[in-house]
Protein backbone atom coordinates (compact mmCIF):
# COMPACT_ATOMS: atom_id res chain seq x y z
CA UNK A 1 0.00 0.00 0.00
CA UNK A 2 2.92 2.62 0.58
CA UNK A 3 4.35 1.85 -2.76
CA UNK A 4 0.75 3.25 -4.11
CA UNK A 5 0.23 5.67 -1.68
CA UNK A 6 4.22 6.86 -2.77
CA UNK A 7 3.72 6.88 -6.35
CA UNK A 8 -0.04 8.95 -6.52
CA UNK A 9 2.33 11.59 -4.11
CA UNK A 10 5.16 11.58 -7.47
CA UNK A 11 2.49 11.76 -9.88
CA UNK A 12 0.54 14.41 -8.02
CA UNK A 13 3.58 16.70 -7.77
CA UNK A 14 4.45 16.03 -10.90
CA UNK A 15 0.72 17.43 -12.37
CA UNK A 16 1.57 20.86 -10.94
CA UNK A 17 5.21 21.19 -12.57
CA UNK A 18 3.99 20.65 -16.20
CA UNK A 19 4.43 16.65 -15.72
CA UNK A 20 8.06 16.79 -15.52
CA UNK A 21 9.83 13.62 -14.02
CA UNK A 22 13.06 14.94 -13.65
CA UNK A 23 14.61 18.59 -15.24
CA UNK A 24 13.68 19.13 -18.71
CA UNK A 25 12.33 15.90 -18.89
CA UNK A 26 8.52 15.84 -19.10
CA UNK A 27 6.68 12.39 -18.98
CA UNK A 28 3.07 13.78 -18.93
CA UNK A 29 1.31 17.19 -19.62
CA UNK A 30 0.63 18.86 -16.52
CA UNK A 31 0.01 22.33 -15.04
CA UNK A 32 1.93 25.01 -13.64
CA UNK A 33 0.68 24.94 -10.22
CA UNK A 34 3.87 25.92 -7.78
CA UNK A 35 2.25 29.05 -6.36
CA UNK A 36 1.80 28.67 -2.93
CA UNK A 37 0.55 31.49 -0.04
CA UNK A 38 4.12 32.20 0.70
CA UNK A 39 5.25 32.98 -2.83
CA UNK A 40 1.97 34.38 -3.10
CA UNK A 41 2.56 36.82 -0.40
CA UNK A 42 6.13 37.89 -1.09
CA UNK A 43 4.82 38.64 -4.57
CA UNK A 44 2.57 41.06 -3.53
CA UNK A 45 5.14 42.91 -1.77
CA UNK A 46 7.10 42.79 -4.66
CA UNK A 47 4.83 43.65 -7.82
CA UNK A 48 5.21 47.63 -6.97
CA UNK A 49 8.53 47.20 -8.40
CA UNK A 50 7.74 45.49 -11.04
CA UNK A 51 7.85 48.63 -14.03
CA UNK A 52 11.40 49.12 -12.45
CA UNK A 53 12.50 46.00 -12.51
CA UNK A 54 11.47 45.06 -15.77
CA UNK A 55 12.67 48.53 -17.44
CA UNK A 56 16.08 47.72 -15.99
CA UNK A 57 16.00 44.29 -17.54
CA UNK A 58 15.12 46.16 -21.23
CA UNK A 59 18.04 48.27 -20.36
CA UNK A 60 20.43 45.12 -19.97
CA UNK A 61 19.16 43.53 -22.74
CA UNK A 62 19.85 46.35 -24.91
CA UNK A 63 23.47 45.95 -23.79
CA UNK A 64 23.58 42.75 -24.86
CA UNK A 65 21.83 43.45 -28.31
CA UNK A 66 24.75 46.55 -29.01
CA UNK A 67 27.54 44.23 -27.68
CA UNK A 68 26.48 40.51 -29.12
CA UNK A 69 24.64 41.49 -32.28
CA UNK A 70 27.64 40.19 -34.69
CA UNK A 71 28.62 37.46 -32.23
CA UNK A 72 25.69 35.19 -31.64
CA UNK A 73 21.89 35.60 -32.66
CA UNK A 74 20.16 37.85 -30.09
CA UNK A 75 16.31 37.26 -29.40
CA UNK A 76 13.90 39.26 -32.00
CA UNK A 77 11.75 41.49 -30.47
CA UNK A 78 8.49 42.28 -32.18
CA UNK A 79 8.26 46.53 -32.08
CA UNK A 80 4.95 46.70 -31.63
CA UNK A 81 5.16 44.81 -27.88
CA UNK A 82 7.81 45.54 -25.11
CA UNK A 83 10.02 42.82 -24.43
CA UNK A 84 10.53 42.15 -20.23
CA UNK A 85 13.35 40.06 -20.81
CA UNK A 86 12.63 37.18 -17.99
CA UNK A 87 15.10 34.99 -20.19
CA UNK A 88 17.54 36.65 -22.20
CA UNK A 89 18.17 33.82 -24.89
CA UNK A 90 21.02 33.84 -27.28
CA UNK A 91 21.51 31.25 -29.85
CA UNK A 92 25.42 29.87 -31.08
CA UNK A 93 25.90 26.27 -32.40
CA UNK A 94 29.31 26.69 -30.00
CA UNK A 95 26.38 26.91 -27.24
CA UNK A 96 28.20 24.17 -25.10
CA UNK A 97 31.68 26.13 -25.43
CA UNK A 98 30.66 28.92 -24.92
CA UNK A 99 29.01 27.99 -21.95
CA UNK A 100 32.11 26.14 -20.20
CA UNK A 101 33.80 29.31 -20.89
CA UNK A 102 31.26 31.50 -19.04
CA UNK A 103 31.55 29.20 -16.10
CA UNK A 104 35.44 29.40 -15.89
CA UNK A 105 35.40 33.09 -15.88
CA UNK A 106 32.60 32.59 -12.89
CA UNK A 107 29.53 33.54 -14.83
CA UNK A 108 26.15 31.26 -15.10
CA UNK A 109 24.03 30.97 -17.47
CA UNK A 110 21.09 28.35 -18.50
CA UNK A 111 20.14 25.67 -21.03
CA UNK A 112 16.36 25.93 -21.10
CA UNK A 113 14.56 23.62 -23.41
CA UNK A 114 17.56 21.75 -23.81
CA UNK A 115 15.12 18.52 -25.42
CA UNK A 116 12.28 19.86 -28.17
CA UNK A 117 9.09 19.27 -27.28
CA UNK A 118 8.45 16.95 -30.48
CA UNK A 119 10.83 14.54 -28.45
CA UNK A 120 9.76 14.85 -24.81
CA UNK A 121 7.80 11.93 -23.54
CA UNK A 122 4.70 13.59 -22.72
CA UNK A 123 4.39 14.33 -26.43
CA UNK A 124 5.22 10.64 -27.56
CA UNK A 125 2.95 9.56 -24.97
CA UNK A 126 0.32 12.07 -26.20
CA UNK A 127 0.70 12.06 -30.05
CA UNK A 128 2.80 9.70 -31.10
CA UNK A 129 5.99 9.96 -33.02
CA UNK A 130 7.43 12.91 -34.48
CA UNK A 131 9.36 13.74 -37.89
CA UNK A 132 12.04 15.19 -37.68
CA UNK A 133 12.49 19.01 -36.96
CA UNK A 134 15.14 20.07 -37.67
CA UNK A 135 14.67 23.78 -36.76
CA UNK A 136 13.74 23.07 -33.50
CA UNK A 137 16.48 20.89 -32.91
CA UNK A 138 18.87 22.95 -34.15
CA UNK A 139 17.65 25.59 -31.47
CA UNK A 140 17.54 23.45 -28.86
CA UNK A 141 21.44 22.85 -29.00
CA UNK A 142 22.05 26.19 -29.47
CA UNK A 143 19.66 28.33 -26.59
CA UNK A 144 21.66 29.62 -23.71
CA UNK A 145 20.23 32.52 -21.62
CA UNK A 146 22.59 34.73 -20.34
CA UNK A 147 22.21 36.77 -16.64
CA UNK A 148 19.68 39.48 -17.08
CA UNK A 149 18.01 39.83 -13.49
CA UNK A 150 17.53 43.63 -12.67
CA UNK A 151 19.78 43.04 -9.60
CA UNK A 152 23.33 43.23 -12.12
CA UNK A 153 25.15 46.03 -12.11
CA UNK A 154 26.27 47.84 -14.78
CA UNK A 155 30.10 46.51 -14.37
CA UNK A 156 28.08 43.04 -14.06
CA UNK A 157 26.54 43.06 -17.25
CA UNK A 158 29.86 44.93 -18.94
CA UNK A 159 31.57 41.47 -17.57
CA UNK A 160 29.22 39.43 -18.85
CA UNK A 161 29.06 41.11 -22.31
CA UNK A 162 32.70 41.38 -22.39
CA UNK A 163 33.35 37.71 -21.57
CA UNK A 164 31.08 36.45 -24.56
CA UNK A 165 32.70 38.29 -27.16
CA UNK A 166 36.21 37.18 -26.15
CA UNK A 167 35.26 33.62 -26.78
CA UNK A 168 34.55 35.07 -29.81
CA UNK A 169 37.57 37.06 -30.50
Amino acid sequence: MCSANGEITTRIGQLGVHGQETKNAHAFYGTNSRLDEIHAAMLRVKLPHLDTRNRRRREIARHYDERLRGHVRVPICDPRREAVYHQYVIRTPQRDALRAHLSAEGIGSGVHFPTPIHRQAAWLRAIGPAPSLPTAERAANEVLSLPVHPDLTDTEVGRVANAVCAFFS
